[in-house]
């Protein structure tokens, strides 16, 4: 073999001993990118063969009070969609004192009647054709008349935000006779006893009055237009209080 030949020979054994590191490192490299482009795909990672789907938005709507001697009130439920392929929406009775009636469970309104005294709770959920679905809840207080053949009253309401503790009673405005007089009564779950309330824009108000009520003519800020509100100046607001309307 001629000087040429081993040079060439020598040539090509160093070339394929750097060569082939290069090679391995690629070829190493590329399965490993391939495997991450998997791993990312699978963990929910960008991939445009697969169809994007967000879940929908359910909202019950706001607390409700039902004045006897009705037993009916009307849900009315909302949802957003932002692949609109929303294919069912439904009520479901989630908590109150007695079984009632859905006139349409599967309609986002719809009349509930059968209604006993207490407070009912409604689910309302929302599903698309994927199968995601969101849920909301809301409240209805169901008044009962008290012995007194004029009055009416609200049992276990909730106490409203730390900054500003009261009670509401909706539908205030509406559902009292125009014109006439009445007297608003609270108990507190540590007191059997009735305490009636003065009204805060009264001249006869006690300086030391614990409580007291207001009635919001036109919605403002935080208060809902036509509801009674009762304030309480104290501390101990974890009980659930009943309110009673005599006129």
């Amino acid at each position: 073999m001629g000087q040429e030949q081993l040079k060439k020979k020598r040539c090509m054994k160093i070339l394929n001993l750097l060569l082939f590191p290069l090679m391995t490192v690629l070829l190493f490299g590329s399965i490993g990118c391939e495997k991450d482009a998997e791993y990312y795909r699978g963990a929910g990672g960008s991939d445009n063969s697969v169809p994007h789907n967000s879940a929908p938005f359910a909202f019950a709507g706001k607390s409700q009070f039902v004045w006897p001697p009705s037993g009916i009130v009307t849900l009315k439920g909302s949802y957003a969609d932002y692949d609109d392929n929303v294919v069912e929406v439904k009520w479901t009775r989630v908590g109150g004192p007695g079984a009632c009636i859905f006139e349409n469970r599967n309609s986002a309104s719809t009349k509930v009647s059968g209604l006993q005294a207490g407070t009912y709770r409604f689910e309302f959920t929302v599903t698309d054709k994927m199968n995601l679905s969101a849920r909301d809840t809301v409240s209805v207080v169901v008044g009962e008349i008290s012995t007194n053949p004029n009055g009416i009253i609200f049992k276990d309401l909730v106490w409203g935000a730390p900054l500003y503790k009261k009670v509401e009673i909706k539908n205030f405005l509406t559902s009292i006779p125009r014109g006439i007089l009445f007297k608003i009564f609270i108990q507190r779950d540590n007191d059997p006893n009735w305490e009636e309330e003065p009204d805060k824009n009264s001249s006869t108000l006690p300086p030391n009055a614990l409580y007291n009520y207001f009635i919001i003519a036109h919605a403002q800020d935080f208060f809902d237009e036509g509801s009674l509100y009762i304030s309480c100046k104290g501390t101990d607001v974890s009980d659930t209080p009943n309110v009673m309307i005599v006129y």
